[in-house]
């Protein structure tokens, strides 16, 4: 069926909704899990921040019930704040290569990783996958970016949540990824239930 864009209407072929998107980012979390490939990581980082930056604001008909209250940043705890900080300079960087002034103002990530185990970061979580370390000294490997951007989408996109309790296993995951947080007496954030995400089979 053929549909006439007005307005501020984008143009958009396939998906049309924020929940068809959501579609396509487990999809694409889904291969990566698979097979560590660079077009992967780069399909589902750029997908995740649009989805939440974007395409979820946007729709205000086909989105979740409490979508509105669960991607306020103003609601979310600062560890999930700094993900979606990364998500957008990995997102903004894979696809502009250079950022402009403000946004090179903005951004959080200090460093990028190959993945070799070369470094303390990698040492610390045995990644064999690129990530990077944001100025504030947490490593994200694209395994961690994935489990927990599912995680949290999985959370926005449940209608039988409301926005008002951050789920506290994904809190405690991204506090984790501070090697800082990782000694016997760092006291965890408020709310924070010890636990682990995702796939322990995912391919690194």
């Amino acid at each position: 069926m053929d549909k006439k864009l007005r307005a501020r209407e984008g143009a958009v072929l396939g998906i049309n909704s924020s929940t068809e998107l959501y579609e396509k980012l487990k999809f694409e979390g889904e291969r990566l899990s698979k097979e560590w490939h660079s077009y992967d990581a780069f399909n589902f980082i750029v997908t995740a921040w649009h989805l939440y930056n974007d395409w979820l604001p946007a729709d205000r008909t086909g989105r979740p019930i409490f979508a509105s209250a669960k991607i306020n940043k103003r609601k979310l705890p600062q560890e999930m704040i700094l993900v979606l900080d990364v998500l957008r300079d990995l997102s903004n960087g894979s696809k502009h290569l250079n950022l402009d002034l403000k946004g090179s103002k903005k951004r959080v990530v200090s460093k990028t990783h190959t993945g070799e185990i070369s470094n303390a970061w990698a040492y610390c979580f045995q990644e064999r996958i690129p990530g990077v370390t944001t100025e504030d000294y947490y490593y994200f490997s694209i395994r961690k970016l994935r489990d927990i951007s599912l995680a949290y989408f999985a959370w926005v996109f449940a209608d039988e949540t409301s926005g008002s309790s951050f789920p506290g296993k994904l809190l405690w995951v991204i506090w984790r990824c501070a090697p800082k947080n990782r000694v016997k007496d760092a006291i965890p954030p408020i709310g924070a239930e010890a636990g682990e995400l995702g796939d322990p089979n995912f391919v690194c």
